[in-house]
This record gives structure tokens, sequence and C-alpha cells, in this order.
């Protein structure tokens, strides 16, 4: 799943795509296509021909999918798992499948127009929470000059019962950022 994800965002940014309807069309299509290979791999080895006899056939892949759990079937400890059971199991592997959508929908992809490449992200933690109160309204409109002023960490500091945290992203060559409304933790 790490690999289907890391592929997802390379082709992502490789095509410089800013459309999140658009990325997690291509990512769904990722996923999609690899569970089908998976399954028409499984089913050429079992019916001992080769890949491609299986693969531009989809319907029979289906067939093939519902025909090994009824009829192939697998087996645990010498004990032989029930045929609805197998399907339950087959359901929560095409979910798996599916788990890069939801990690490419929880991806923020912020994208610099001047050097026309993805920005890096960052968080930084405020420990200091009233003082940084005083800047929240000018950190939503882009002024970050608090940041040279204030007691920065990059991971939570434990110590505190309250402290803000700015997602900040920027861009590696020329220094545009982009920053996420600060919140408090």
């Amino acid at each position: 799943m790490v690999a289907l994800s890391w592929i997802s965002v390379f082709v992502i940014k490789q095509s410089k795509s800013r459309n999140r309807s658009v990325n997690l069309l291509v990512t769904l299509l990722i996923c999609l296509v690899s569970w089908y290979v998976d399954w028409t791999g499984l089913l050429a080895y079992y019916a001992d021909e080769t890949f491609f006899e299986w693969f531009f056939r989809p319907a029979q892949v289906f067939d093939g999918i519902l025909y090994y759990s009824d009829h192939i079937g697998m087996t645990l400890n010498n004990s032989e798992i029930s045929p609805s059971l197998l399907k339950v199991c087959y359901g929560i592997e095409f979910l798996v499948y599916l788990f890069p959508l939801y990690l490419i929908s929880q991806e923020k992809l912020y994208y610099c127009e001047f050097c026309h490449r993805f920005m890096k992200s960052k968080d930084h933690y405020f420990p200091q929470a009233e003082q940084v109160k005083e800047y929240v309204d000018p950190i939503k409109t882009g002024d970050l000059a608090f940041m040279q002023q204030s007691e920065k960490t990059d991971k939570v500091c434990n110590d505190v019962p309250e402290q803000y945290k700015l997602n900040l992203h920027a861009c590696p060559e020329c220094g545009e950022k982009y920053s996420i409304f600060i919140t408090c933790e």
C-alpha cells in the first residue's frame, strides 16, 4: 500500500496536477488496476494460462474470483475457510487496496507557480500560546514575521498545557511560503 501511495504521489507530482478530483481519480485507477492485476495473475497461475489471456477478459476474472472462493478456497491451520468468509476477506482485501485513496485525500499538495514545483511541508510548534494569540490575525493574511521573534520547535512540547501548531509549506527553490491556519493544541 505504501508503494501504491508513492506511485500515486509520483504520478500526481510529475503531472503537476493541482486538481483534487483528478488526483483522487488517478489514485483510484492505480488502486483498481493493481487489485485487478493481482487477481489476474493468481487466476492465470491456477488456470495454467498466460497472464494476458486473463487480463483482457474482465468478466471472466470476476467469475474466476467467485469460482476461486467457492471451489478452490484456502486453508488455515489445516482447516478449510468457508466460501462466505473468504468472500468477506476478499472484500477487506479490496478495501485495503483502496487505502492509498484515503491517504491521497488527506495529502495537501501546494504548488509554487514561480518555480513550477511542489512545496515541502513542515510543522512548527509554538509553546508560548499567549504570545502567538496576538499574531493569529496577521498569520491568516500570510504575515509570518512573528516566527523570527517567537520560540519554536519542530516537535510537540509536552511540558506546556497549550501550544500552537503552524503547518508551513515552502518552496525549496525560491523560498515562497504558504501557511495553513495555526491551530491550538
